[in-house]
């Protein structure tokens, strides 16, 4: 039974971390997308 929820609860735990580990890579890609388009019409910032 302990055994049970322990791994219950570490699936759950590392589908979070997995879930919110690749909404942060896709995020940092597209903000890396708008600071080159605005690098591109504005070479000064």
């Amino acid at each position: 039974m302990f055994l049970e929820l322990v791994v219950g609860f570490l699936s759950l735990g590392l589908t979070t971390v997995s879930s919110i580990a690749v909404l942060a890579y896709w995020l940092g890609r597209k903000f890396a997308q708008i600071d080159a388009r605005f690098y591109l019409l504005n070479p000064k910032l």
